[in-house]
């Protein structure tokens, strides 16, 4: 069965603010049932150029907080999902985590020539097949 789930801020938000050279994380999602995953997503910003890294992070335990935790990682056999996302259109990359009970999704704005806007926001969703 595929599930489709938004990834949020740990307070709900949906569309994430990411301003400027900003370091933001999604709350994490139980991934331990799945075999295969997706991740859609869409940057916007009305007036300002959008610039931005997307990673992510697996763990076996929750994390404290929306920021960086030691137990938490970006597996060192995986790529970075965007280097320098620069558009604003909608985006599904299949991605391969490696065996963890939990992900997240770390976003950061990308600083120097065409930079990351104030303003920004990204929406994700996060899809999940179980195999079945």
């Amino acid at each position: 069965m595929v599930t489709y789930s938004d990834l949020c801020t740990s307070a709900g938000v949906k569309d994430i603010p990411v301003a400027s050279a900003a370091v933001v994380y999604t709350a994490a999602v139980p991934i331990s049932f799945g075999a295969y995953f997706s991740l859609s997503y869409k940057a916007t910003n009305a007036s300002q150029n959008v610039k931005l890294k997307i990673e992510y992070q697996v763990s076996w335990e929750m994390p404290d907080s929306d920021a960086d935790d030691a137990d938490w990682v970006e597996p060192e056999s995986a790529s970075d999902i965007e280097t320098a996302l620069a558009t604003k259109t909608q985006h599904v990359k299949a991605i391969t985590p490696v065996v963890a009970k939990f992900l997240r999704i770390k976003i950061t704005g990308v600083a120097g020539d065409s930079a990351n806007g104030a303003a920004t926001t990204i929406r994700l969703k996060l899809g999940i097949d179980d195999g079945i």
